[in-house]
């Protein structure tokens, strides 16, 4: 049997998007406003803008690929840690937001996908090298620009060029790594967390969850990266770090529109670079969102690393058609936080995560948010469970 493995290819190119991502958010004003103007000549030539932006961040000589400063970085292919790694056969489905007549919204499952994934849980050990002497060397030629050793690796790497020992610049390079990621990963949760709540109504409460987890995680400064098929538009690209500045956000607009990325498929919709891109692959239950593809935490150490957030058995169980639940029967459930627009109570089932209103409220005992109590179900659809308060 093949061995799962993360390629060291793919890992390299999510750390040098990460570290674009931050060179481009603390890019001097001079250089940004350099960098705009190519970039708008580039969109009107019908060109591509990534060249240019690899060269103002990563070229540190002439346009030349020797002088590319992740040559520095080398990162092997993965080998497994634990014996138990797999692959699964998860179900996925693209969902993309649908709005009834009266504007409420929810997700919409399209035509279902197939694609082997790493099973929650797998862990591997893969090596991070440094080159510190090449870009020692790298420093002393006089065809560098400096300035951008320090743009991509940070002020502290430039300091220690070329006088540093190797063990020192090792570690600089690879914390500014980290930092990058970091940050990256924080616009990346705070991108779909947003599209969670502009779209995804009470059937996406599962990403919800997760991508609350993935924050706290980065709040304890758990290094975070996404990778990999199914790692979607915002962690593949600088978009965020292009259109969260408003110095960038008009390059964006053009360059969308030159290559029809985005175009509104409703005529008199206007194009909206904030909520693109509208859709998401993700890993369902029973045609219901389940979780997010292509997150990874990284560690020196084994025991640095979290736990799965989403079990196997989670997200590869189908639910049987119509559910395990029927009407009148008496179930655990969750009091939410959010209320109905009457101001009614609203709870989620423990075991499904199916949520919904409690239909008399009025009868409510004394609770408070996230309370279990036990309820009995009104009725049960694919996406909505509603309740009625359990005879005691």
């Amino acid at each position: 049997a093949e061995t799962p493995l993360i390629p060291g290819s793919s890992l390299k190119g999510a750390l040098r998007t990460a570290l674009a991502f931050l060179a481009l958010k603390e890019m001097e004003q001079d250089e940004r406003e350099k960098l705009r103007r190519e970039l708008e000549r580039e969109v009107d030539k019908k060109e591509r803008i990534g060249q240019q932006i690899e060269q103002a961040v990563f070229r540190c000589g002439k346009n030349d690929i020797q002088y590319d400063l992740m040559r520095a970085v080398s990162v092997s292919d993965s080998d497994t840690y634990n014996a138990q790694a797999e692959l699964i056969v998860p179900q996925i489905y693209t969902f993309v937001e649908q709005r009834s007549k009266n504007g409420r919204a929810k997700l919409k499952s399209q035509a279902p996908l197939i694609a082997e994934a790493h099973a929650p849980g797998n862990t591997f050990r893969l090596r991070l090298r440094i080159d510190s002497g090449l870009l020692r060397a790298m420093s002393r030629n006089k065809w560098i620009d400096f300035e951008r050793v320090k743009r991509v690796f940070g002020s502290e790497v430039a300091r220690l060029l070329p006088d540093g020992s190797d063990e020192q610049i090792e570690q600089a390079v690879i914390a500014r790594i980290e930092s990058a990621n970091r940050r990256f990963a924080e616009a990346i949760v705070k991108a779909e967390q947003d599209w969670v709540d502009a779209h995804g109504h009470n059937a996406a409460h599962t990403i919800r969850d997760f991508y609350r987890q993935l924050d706290s995680l980065l709040g304890n400064g758990q290094v975070l990266l996404r990778l990999g098929w199914g790692s979607h538009f915002m962690a593949t690209t600088l978009l965020l770090a292009l259109r969260e500045d408003e110095g960038w956000r008009p390059v964006i607009e053009k360059c969308f529109r030159a290559f029809g990325i985005g175009e509104p498929k409703k005529k008199g919709r206007e194009l909206d670079i904030d909520d693109f891109p509208r859709s998401r692959r993700l890993v369902s239950v029973d045609r219901r969102p389940a979780a997010p593809f292509g997150w990874i935490a990284w560690a020196s150490a084994v025991a640095d690393l979290p736990r799965p957030l989403v079990a196997k058995e989670q997200i590869i169980a189908r639910i049987q058609e119509g559910g395990d639940w029927k009407a009148n029967d008496r179930v655990d459930a969750e009091l939410l936080e959010e209320k109905t627009k009457k101001g009614g109570w609203k709870a989620k089932h423990l075991e499904s995560g199916l949520q919904g209103p409690i239909q008399d409220s009025q009868n409510a005992p004394a609770a408070k948010p996230g309370q279990h109590v036990q309820l009995t179900i009104a009725y049960v659809t694919e996406e909505e469970m509603a309740f009625r308060w359990a005879e005691p």
